[in-house]
């Protein structure tokens, strides 16, 4: 599957955030179990408050954070 925003352009937590995003969104759209969503939620949440610390510290702009919000809450609908 391809996503749209490379880990590696990101500072390490973000990295690691997206990382675990794009790990679950894999397990879920493989195996399509209610455990692999919630775990897909979970992710997306912390990846959530680590877009906001990256806001925060000037890592990246609000209108990215809110960008990457928007497409990583797209995984958990499916779209």
């Amino acid at each position: 599957m391809e996503y749209k925003y490379n880990p590696k352009q990101f500072s390490r937590t973000l990295q690691i955030s997206m990382e675990n995003v794009y790990n679950a969104a894999a397990q879920w759209e493989k195996d399509k179990m209610s455990s692999s969503k919630y775990n897909l939620k979970n992710e997306v949440g912390y990846l959530i408050s680590d877009l906001k610390i990256a806001t925060f510290t000037h890592q990246i702009s609000e209108k990215q954070r809110d960008e990457m919000k928007d497409y990583f809450l797209s995984l958990i609908a499916g779209k």
